[in-house]
């Protein structure tokens, strides 16, 4: 894919960097089980702050959360068009639907831990956020494209209210972001809830691709793929959801039963 993207022209830096942070999307939602498993090859755990004492703390992964979610503050907002961006933002609807690392479960056990400040969406190269022990910098750049932080923003209606699809679109901004957040900020554990919040997301992506909105859904999905790492922090709910459960889950939630 990388390969491909670069012979089409598209930037080899920012491609290289799209493949980067692909790690990092996918291991947010696992660090307590691969913790608990003993994984090493964990992009969270494998970072200077957290090898340097073995000591895996809150303010330790907040560092880190920070400067991964800054890495991704352009591929989501300014690169959305290009392949490899749009296979990362394929992973925020990937962990819901398929539910290997149960993400529903995860952001209501870990909701409570995630910041209630204004969100302050930044942006970083990897060589910026990151030296080259791999340790954070905490450097950061304002987000040039950021939109204003509503659940429903100001970029996503510009985008839903003029469509003449306009329902279908909003439909599956939901499907992305409102309905999860809503149950995030339950607080229950709801198995069926869970169960249907995957099924509707199934169906508004069904929907999208037979009406042939394919460049409405990539756009949608590349933004609340921002929205959950620096705006609503779903994937920092996630993050922390994987080390909070009652201890019968450690080690299980990535295993198939």
């Amino acid at each position: 894919m990388a390969a491909e993207a670069m012979t089409r022209g598209f930037d080899p830096a920012a491609v290289m960097a799209d493949m980067v942070f692909s790690s990092p999307a996918t291991d947010v939602v696992d660090v307590g089980s691969d913790l608990g498993n003993s994984e090493i090859m964990n992009s969270f755990l494998n970072t200077s702050d957290v090898t340097k004492d073995c000591i895996v703390t809150e303010e330790i992964l907040r560092k880190v959360y920070d400067a991964y979610s800054h890495t991704c503050g352009r591929i989501f907002t300014e690169r959305w068009t290009t392949p490899t961006a749009k296979m990362n933002a394929q992973l925020y609807p990937w962990h819901m639907l398929n539910d290997r690392h149960f993400f529903f479960r995860r952001i209501v056990l870990g909701y409570e831990k995630v910041r209630r400040t204004e969100p302050d969406q930044r942006e970083a190269d990897m060589d910026e956020a990151f030296d080259e022990d791999l340790r954070t910098t905490g450097f950061s750049r304002p987000l040039k494209n950021a939109c204003n932080g509503q659940e429903t923003c100001n970029k996503v209606n510009e985008i839903i209210e003029a469509h003449a699809a306009s329902e279908t679109l909003s439909r599956l901004w939901s499907a992305l972001v409102t309905n999860p957040l809503e149950y995030a900020r339950g607080g229950l554990v709801d198995e069926k809830r869970e169960e249907e919040l995957c099924v509707g997301l199934q169906e508004s992506l069904i929907q999208c691709w037979k009406e042939g909105l394919t460049h409405e859904m990539a756009w949608l999905m590349c933004h609340a793929s921002h929205h959950a790492w620096q705006v609503n922090f779903l994937m920092e709910a996630a993050m922390f959801g994987s080390l909070l459960d009652d201890g019968k889950l450690s080690g299980e939630l990535d295993r198939a039963n």
